[in-house]
């Protein structure tokens, strides 16, 4: 699928990348109205960007979500101390710990993504 006029977007989520390789973190917010092609965009500089290991978290839109249901996503995708925190119901607090610990890992470099984030809970 070819994305249209997201050119620039993808420039200048590519050398967000490069400074981050180079350890000069980043953290992007992606805004737009709903359809507009927000999770597109990402797939496509996902599918850009080599070396990389992606990590994808979604909050709830319900009336009930979830509680750090990201969180919880991205711990399916990992072995390690994270995981296990979610699975004894540790506290938030050494969640997003371990969360950090895990994206700071010498398993080279993450691109975390958390999708729908205004669904927060």
């Amino acid at each position: 699928m070819e994305l249209l006029e997201r050119a620039s977007f993808l420039r200048t989520l590519t050398e967000y990348a490069r400074e981050a390789r180079h350890g000069d973190g980043r953290l992007v917010l992606i805004s737009g109205e709903s359809g507009m092609g927000k999770t597109a965009l990402v797939e496509a500089f996902q599918q850009n960007l080599a070396g990389v290991r992606w990590l994808w978290g979604a909050c709830d839109g319900l009336f009930t979500p979830r509680p750090l249901g990201p969180l919880f996503d991205i711990a399916a995708q990992l072995d390690g101390e994270l995981g296990r925190l979610c699975r004894e119901d540790a506290p938030r607090d050494r969640l997003f710990s371990a969360l950090l610990t895990e994206l700071a890992g010498p398993d080279g470099f993450t691109v975390a993504v958390i999708e729908d984030a205004h669904w927060a809970d």
